[in-house]
């Protein structure tokens, strides 16, 4: 290890996000299809190299799919998906349409991890959580790819789908559609 090689700290909360300054944190904003999230790539290599690469992804999904956040996560779903679903993909199947509302939950479940951290600050995302989003979009298989077919931006989709349940979730379902979507351009 070099001298810059730091292990990450993961004591915090629940032990799925490590400690970073508060530098690396970014700006919690509304989704937006004319802005790129960029993750973190230093962290993320780091979190690899201490094999803790999916720790954040696979705590968000278990945060979802845990009984104690399920009515929590369903009312940001139903709050959410029909508009999106007009607004990027009027004509997404019914599969497809299923899968949309498990990345929105997905999404709760991220901000439900971080909230459960210790390391939440107001108003910014933990970097590992921007990490999830962009590593979500980059590794969909081949079944995912194959249901959204016909949507011509489907991993742009399925981000701000990701970023609609996080934002939403740290928020309390406080925003209205029409604002949660004013910077997403329609399909």
């Amino acid at each position: 290890m070099g001298l810059f090689s730091k292990k990450l700290d993961y004591s915090s909360g629940n032990g799925v996000l490590p400690r970073v300054d508060s530098s690396e944190y970014s700006t919690l904003s509304l989704p937006n299809t004319s802005l790129m999230r960029m993750p973190n790539m230093n962290l993320m290599v780091k979190e690899r190299d201490q094999g803790n690469l999916e720790k954040a992804f696979g705590a968000s999904v278990d945060a979802f799919f845990a009984d104690e956040n399920n009515a929590a996560c369903r009312v940001t779903i139903d709050k959410y998906l029909t508009p999106l679903r007009a607004r990027m993909a009027p004509n997404l199947g019914e599969e497809a349409t299923q899968l949309l509302a498990k990345f929105i939950g997905i999404g709760c479940g991220m901000a439900i991890v971080e909230s459960k951290s210790g390391l939440l600050v107001s108003g910014t995302s933990h970097p590992s959580i921007t990490n999830v989003v962009s590593r979500l979009t980059m590794n969909l298989g081949n079944e995912q790819k194959v249901l959204f077919q016909g949507v011509p931006v489907y991993q742009q989709l399925i981000e701000i789908a990701v970023q609609v349940g996080y934002v939403a979730t740290r928020m309390n379902n406080s925003i209205s559609a029409e604002e949660m979507l004013a910077s997403v351009k329609a399909n």
